[in-house]
């Protein structure tokens, strides 16, 4: 493992390189390993990891051989990009791939992600999963994951996020992301608004591509009210990861199942809407997520609990928690007033967006000061 963090750190320098020269050339050296095992590519700007996450319990779940999972970023350990049959890879065999990718010719020139797709690559070539689960890092079209042809490409929903690198359009996004469909390949396209569609399904129209919108595929209804993942945006990945699994049975790809939700019960997605005893922890990186958070947290009542006093953070953001709480204000129809924020306070009558920063991070804590009963409460009223 040495030699690979070593090497990783070393490729800090490089930073993001657009293109798929490097990888391609090395991946080629090493005999085309992302094409040693059926996959299935997902991108998209929000929810694309958890339609990972999603799958690949779902697919254990139909008794497949294996099942192998490629994710970014990792949280504590490296070894959790690579997850096979529900646990992260070993160190030996994450070792053993490393030094493969490393000792081939041009590895030195790869990025740190291209190197680590490198390494999933090998990994899954010498594990022949039944199905590999692989996320996009960034975009589609220029992503180091672009040299697998799967049997499924799944696009999540799309918003405006690393517009410096893919466009400052929602329609120049969802382009780079329809970079992912191959001639042939089906394309599963999760809720999104009308002019993602039209860019998407364009795109598949050119390649030959079967064109699957999820939501004319699946419903939210069909979804188990045991679905291990919090989130109202969660239970949109899961009709986009229903689709999908539609799609593949379709295909004869996997078998069918009496329950098509099998599976989605135990999903595991640490870090995104998960709670820690009274500590809720999210990543949202980017505009369209801390709305999507500020909506589902409103929706299940997590800012309206009542305190004298919060000894502790409730909610951790990045950067976006300022556009999160301005959010949730305007959901709560103009009652900021009776919020407080700051880190373990007395209680102030502030303005919500007032966040307190935590080193480079922004911690956010919320509780409502006014004697309300929960129970009293009306939804359609926030």
């Amino acid at each position: 493992m040495k030699r690979l963090l070593d090497h990783l750190a070393g490729c800090a320098r490089f930073g993001m390189r657009p293109g798929l020269e490097a990888i391609d050339a090395v991946a080629a050296a090493l005999g085309c390993p992302e094409h040693a095992f059926p996959s299935i590519h997902i991108a998209g700007t929000n929810g694309k990891g958890a339609v990972a996450a999603i799958l690949d319990a779902a697919l254990r779940a139909r008794s497949l051989a294996s099942v192998a999972r490629y994710t970014s970023p990792h949280l504590v350990r490296i070894n959790e990009r690579f997850f096979i049959d529900g646990a992260a890879v070993r160190d030996d065999a994450l070792t053993a791939a490393a030094d493969a990718v490393l000792s081939a010719p041009g590895a030195e020139r790869l990025t740190y992600f291209e190197t680590l797709t490198a390494i999933a690559f090998v990994l899954f070539a010498r594990l022949r999963p039944a199905f590999a689960v692989i996320e996009c890092g960034l975009g589609g079209r220029l992503d180091a994951t672009n040299l697998v042809v799967p049997a499924v490409s799944v696009i999540t929903r799309i918003g405006l996020d690393h517009c410096d690198w893919l466009g400052d359009t929602i329609e120049k996004i969802a382009a780079e992301k329809a970079g992912i469909v191959k001639p042939g390949v089906p394309v599963v396209l999760g809720a999104n608004e009308p002019a993602v569609r039209e860019v998407v399904s364009r795109r598949a129209a050119e390649l030959g591509a079967p064109f699957v919108y999820a939501p004319d595929l699946a419903d939210e209804s069909e979804i188990p009210g045991g679905f291990s993942l919090g989130g109202a945006f969660n239970r949109e990945n899961a009709v986009t990861a229903l689709a999908v699994l539609r799609t593949l049975e379709g295909l004869g790809k996997v078998p069918a199942s009496p329950d098509p939700c099998a599976g989605f019960n135990a999903v595991y997605w640490p870090g995104r809407y998960q709670r820690l005893g009274a500590t809720l922890v999210d990543g949202a990186h980017n505009p369209p997520a801390a709305a999507a958070l500020a909506a589902a947290l409103v929706l299940e009542h997590v800012l309206l609990e009542r305190h004298e006093r919060i000894d502790g953070p409730v909610l951790r953001l990045d950067r976006n928690a300022g556009i999160a709480a301005r959010l949730v204000a305007e959901h709560r129809g103009g009652v900021r007033e009776e919020m407080v924020v700051g880190d373990g306070a007395e209680h102030a009558a502030v303005e919500l967006e007032r966040v307190a920063h935590e080193g480079d991070r922004l911690v956010l804590q919320v509780a409502v000061v006014a004697d309300r009963s929960l129970d009293a409460l009306d939804l359609r009223d926030l």
